[in-house]
């Protein structure tokens, strides 16, 4: 992901595919360009854009979270159960 969001050299020297469906996908490549632009006082690109899709990938990322957390405490208390079941 580091290679792909712009971290290191430009996003502008990958091939076009990559640059324009890859790396915009990414949610580095939306804080880097956020926090590089802010960090040498240029104004920014849509910043709302990248600030939304960062808050999307981190209310994705969180409701997946929760979907596993869930499904794990359901297996957690199911193996609890067979293991009483098996103990009395």
């Amino acid at each position: 992901m580091l290679l792909l969001s712009g971290v290191f050299f430009p996003v502008t020297q990958l091939p076009e595919i990559i640059a324009r469906h890859v790396t915009q996908a990414l949610p580095l490549y939306h804080a880097v360009e956020l926090i590089r632009l802010a960090m040498l006082g240029r104004p920014l690109d849509a910043p709302a854009f990248h600030a939304l899709v960062l808050i999307a990938c981190d209310r994705v990322v969180s409701v997946v979270h929760v979907a596993v957390q869930e499904a794990d405490d359901e297996v957690r208390a199911a193996a609890l159960k067979a293991a009483l079941i098996v103990l009395t």
